[in-house]
């Protein structure tokens, strides 16, 4: 399990900073939906884009390429080669990374897949970018600061695991993370293409707060083996979170 400490300085105008938690997009898919990331990642009249945004920071929790392999379930419908599925990936990732606004990259199962050929992509782009990287779970120590000022939150997140379709199963299947570590302020992970955050109190001995859970959900169109086995249809786009400063407060929507 990896740790690592992460700081962001928040500016006097502002009163809390924001987690975009990007997960599962599949580029390399045939079902990669390119005008909702673009949404996303570039923004519109309508939505504000997080490439360049400056208070908004970015945690990748794996399923970034489709990454099939010849033996690979669905293999039929990836649509380009993967290494063009690589630097399409390290691409987008590159502005933010030098902005220092990547916190990190976790590993997905589909990224995973290459590694029965001995080769973990995630890695190569957290060594070619500079930043943390973890196979499996990761605590995040974030430090939010201002001025002489400062509020500690404790993130865990991983990719995630499981085929639970309905909204119960898919809770239950996120809510265990609290179960590995208990007293953490937010735990995400993705993998099940659904979007949401519950909130789950817990005391312990001297510590009392509100968790929240969140999952992050899918850049991808209903189609193929998902229709074929009868998978629930993804919920598209990113899981946003806000961690306050002046207050000890997390929300995620």
């Amino acid at each position: 399990m990896k740790v690592i400490d992460f700081e962001i300085e928040i500016p006097q105008y502002k009163t809390f900073t924001e987690l975009i938690v990007v997960g599962d997009v599949h580029k390399g898919s045939e079902y990669f939906d390119e005008k909702l990331w673009n949404m996303y990642y570039e923004g519109n009249s309508s939505h504000e884009g997080f490439k360049t945004k400056k208070n908004i920071y970015i945690l990748c929790i794996g399923d970034l390429m489709e990454t099939a392999l010849k033996d690979s379930l669905g293999v039929q419908e990836q649509s380009e080669w993967i290494e063009d599925q690589y630097l399409w990936t390290k691409e987008w990732l590159k502005p933010i990374a030098e902005d220092k606004r990547l916190i990190a990259l976790i590993e997905g199962n589909h990224e995973r897949r290459a590694s029965r050929n001995w080769l973990r992509t995630t890695r190569l782009l957290s060594k070619e970018l500079s930043v943390p990287y973890s196979a499996g779970f990761m605590i995040i120590n974030l430090i939010l600061k201002k001025g002489d000022r400062e509020r500690h939150y404790k993130i865990v997140a991983c990719h995630g695991y499981g085929r639970s379709q309905t909204k119960g199963g898919k809770i239950n299947s996120l809510m265990k993370m609290g179960l590995i570590v208990a007293d953490a302020d937010l735990y995400v992970m993705g993998h099940l293409h659904d979007r949401f955050a519950v909130s789950a109190p817990i005391i312990l001995s001297d510590i009392s707060k509100d968790r929240v859970f969140g999952m992050t959900g899918a850049y991808l169109e209903y189609g193929g083996y998902a229709e074929e086995k009868m998978y629930t249809p993804p919920a598209r786009g990113s899981l946003k979170v806000k961690f306050h400063f002046d207050i000890d407060r997390v929300s995620a929507r």
